[in-house]
Parts: structure tokens; C-alpha cells; sequence
């Protein structure tokens, strides 16, 4: 696809006419009409602006083998390196709640076991696992933060 016929879907994506286009670029109607037919192409001015008003790289604008911004290398890698990073902070956080679930339900069931059966002082029985519970959850948490940080720093340090 070349640069006028990306301007053209890129137009019609938004439903403007070239009218209107050629009103925020401060250009004819005709200079518009030129370009989409491939008569002539844009200067550098307003091959710029024509990448932010669509929101694409002038890469994507310039090069003809260019279908998406994605066909980039940059942008490629770029967006391979955040999906990687969003996949590990998700996977952390999956692990942290599976975690926790796991050690409330086990520790409930424990606490409910042992309290109603076989202790002389079920209360206090209670109040100390309350506890235990509450030590063991910021402690979770520390040792999450401390791995986050500890990542952070390995990417920095790349």
C-alpha cells in the first residue's frame, strides 16, 4: 500500500471527507485528492502532521512495505518487550492471589478444626492465629515487593 492509499483508508477510518482534512492540514482539497491518487506526495510538514492527527509513525506513512506501525522494527520489539513485562506482572499477581487464597482457606479450616474441638480456650486460640495470619500476609507482601525490585534492577541493568 502505498503513502496515498494509507492517507485514504486512514481518512475514511475516521469518516472525514478531504475537505475536512485538507481544512485541519491548511492545504487544498485538491492537494488531498492528489495524494490519495498517488499524483504527489506531502512534504515533510505535513507528512508529520498527518502521523499525529492518525495517530501513526511516518514510518508507517512513508514506506510502502509498512501495512501497520507493527511492521516497524521498533515498534515490533517495543511491543514485544511491554507484552512480556505485562505477562510477568500478571503472573505475579496470579501467584500472589492464588497464594494467598490457598493460605486463608487452609488456615480458616485449620483454625475452625482445631478451635471448636479441642481447645480449653478457643478465643485465644483464635486471636493468635488472627495474628500469625497478619505477620504471614506482610511478610507476602515484603517478599513480593522485594522480588519486584530485584527484576526492576536485572532490567535496568540490561
Amino acid at each position: 500500500m502505498n503513502t496515498g492509499e494509507k492517507i485514504h483508508q486512514l481518512r475514511k477510518g475516521l469518516g472525514m471527507t478531504q475537505e475536512e482534512l485538507a481544512s485541519q492540514l491548511d492545504v487544498s482539497r485538491q492537494a488531498i485528492s492528489k495524494w490519495e491518487l498517488g499524483e504527489s506526495l506531502p512534504d515533510t510538514e505535513n507528512i508529520i502532521q498527518i502521523g499525529k492527527l492518525f495517530g501513526v509513525s511516518t514510518d508507517y506513512l512513508l514506506y510502502d512495505q509498512y501495512e501497520s506501525d507493527m511492521d516497524i522494527p521498533a515498534v515490533r520489539i517495543n511491543s514485544e518487550i511491554i507484552k512480556t513485562e505485562y505477562r510477568g506482572r500478571l503472573k505475579k499477581i496470579l501467584y500472589f492471589v492464588i497464594f494467598s487464597s490457598t493460605f486463608v482457606v487452609l488456615s480458616l479450616w485449620a483454625l475452625l478444626l482445631v478451635t471448636f474441638e479441642t481447645l480449653p480456650k478457643p478465643l485465644e486460640f483464635f486471636h493468635n492465629m488472627c495474628f500469625v495470619f497478619v505477620i504471614m500476609s506482610i511478610a507476602l507482601l515484603i517478599f513480593m515487593f522485594v522480588i519486584e525490585k530485584i527484576e526492576t534492577n536485572k532490567k535496568r541493568k540490561r
